[in-house]
């Protein structure tokens, strides 16, 4: 089977008794999973811990194309929708149009393990006959990561203490191939030989510590072969505290839980041994300029930043380098 065509999909439906407003999901289905386990033969392969982060923070640098924006609701901002036979054009902040607002996405593009063959994995192809049981466990965050939408017609807001979600006729699929007995005979043979059966993916770590309101450190070892990137970004710590919804967010457009800005931050340097880096400080414009030094996809022009940054002074704002 391939991990890559792996498909989720759900039904969605925001619950708030005490209120008369509706529960969003943030923008990108993909942003309700806290946690993928995969393991092979009851032996952890990848443990993808804060998953919606890893997935948010990719988000940052690119520009989603219609066919991501179409099942996995990548823009949050304005939807089409049939309403009585009519299409009609609304801010999904005002979802509640639609009737209960319960609406079918899938989620269909993944990181690790899972993500595209050739970019985040060598292959990700796999013959069960021969791995044996791939289990796949998916764990869901509390509805603390959606948003509200605006105030039902007449509606008054209430006292929410605990708002929830429901998922229905929840669906996974993928593409099963069947291949000719040689194909396996041949991998079987080359395995008895010694040769070890290798897939290289990515694999996403975090290391966190809680800043002072004026300066701070963190420390950390990091051994790999093989680094692709760094980064620096700030969370609110007491975002998985809360068990209500959020209010909706016009810089990152999405959910409060996923700003990654800090409006008090000036500058920071990273530093590899005694070396620091970068060695003087930098403006946002110089920030700019470097990453796009260093990240590979902006260099060669494969990869764009969040679609709402068109200046330096939008940069500065809404992204999550803000350096000034």
């Amino acid at each position: 089977m391939s991990l890559e065509d792996i498909a989720l999909s759900f039904d969605f439906q925001g619950v708030n008794p005490k209120t008369d407003v509706n529960i969003m999901f943030p923008r990108d289905f993909a942003s309700l999973i806290a946690e993928i386990d995969i393991r092979v033969n009851g032996s952890t392969v990848q443990n993808l811990t804060r998953y919606s982060d890893i997935v948010n923070l990719l988000n940052l640098f690119k520009n989603n194309k219609t066919k991501n924006n179409v099942l996995q609701n990548c823009n949050t901002m304005i939807k089409k929708w049939n309403n009585a036979g009519t299409i009609t054009t609304q801010s999904n902040k005002e979802y509640n149009v639609l009737a209960n607002g319960k609406k079918q996405y899938i989620i269909n593009k993944w990181h690790g393990l899972l993500g595209k063959r050739g970019e985040k994995v060598s292959s990700n192809f796999i013959d069960v006959n021969m791995m044996g049981e791939v289990t796949i466990s998916f764990t869901l965050h509390k509805a603390n990561v959606c948003f509200e939408s605006s105030l039902k017609t007449g509606g008054t807001i209430g006292t929410s203490t605990k708002d929830n979600y429901q998922l229905s006729d929840c669906k996974l699929s993928l593409v099963r191939y069947n291949l000719p007995d040689g194909y396996s005979d041949a991998i079987k043979n080359n395995l008895k030989g010694g040769t070890k059966y290798q897939i290289a993916f990515d694999h996403y770590n975090f290391i966190s510590t809680s800043a002072s309101a004026s300066s701070g450190s963190l420390r950390f070892n990091e051994n790999r072969r093989d680094i692709k990137a760094l980064w620096a970004f700030f969370t609110d710590d007491t975002r998985d505290n809360a068990s209500v919804r959020t209010k909706f967010n016009t810089k990152n457009e999405t959910s409060h839980y996923f700003d990654y800005r800090n409006a008090r931050h000036a500058t920071s340097q990273f530093q590899i041994g005694s070396v620091k880096m970068p060695q003087n400080a930098l403006n946002t414009t110089e920030v700019f300029l470097e990453n796009m030094r260093a990240v590979s996809g902006l260099r060669n022009g494969n990869m764009e930043l969040h679609p709402k940054i068109h200046a330096v002074e939008d940069f500065r704002i809404n992204s999550i380098f803000r350096n000034d």
